[in-house]
């Protein structure tokens, strides 16, 4: 990623120069990591919410630091909570030995608890595509 911007930009100026590449860039890097985190999801619905997720980001940053740094911080913070819910899941799960039915309704709920979070810390506007 080769985007030699200041921070010191005033107002919206550091947005006009950042290049269509880099934020793409930024995009596939995020669903990469969304991937990661939910394996069964298609790779056009981690895009998607990738996208929203950059340009919130990148709405709301004062500057390319401040894009770049949020990015960072929310995906690490979302990667730690989802494996403390991943490994919750996981202990309830192995004490409990029922069927398919049962591993399916763990599956939904922890994709709709996602979903919940998602919208939660970045937007209503979010939407999440299974």
């Amino acid at each position: 990623m080769s985007a030699s911007i200041g921070t010191s930009s005033s107002g919206g100026e550091w947005r006009q120069s950042i290049a269509q590449s880099f934020r793409s860039e930024e995009v596939r890097s995020i669903a990469k990591v969304l991937a990661s985190l939910e394996p069964g999801a298609t790779s056009a619905s981690k895009t998607m919410l990738a996208m929203r997720f950059e340009e919130s980001i990148f709405k709301a940053a004062s500057g390319l630091d401040d894009y770049r740094k949020t990015i960072q911080k929310r995906l690490k913070k979302l990667q730690k909570h989802y494996a403390k819910q991943q490994q919750k899941i996981a202990a309830e799960g192995g004490d409990n030995k029922a069927g398919g039915a049962e591993n399916a309704d763990l599956t939904r709920e922890k994709e709709l608890l996602f979903e919940s979070e998602l919208r939660d810390k970045y937007g209503a506007r979010m939407l999440y595509i299974a």
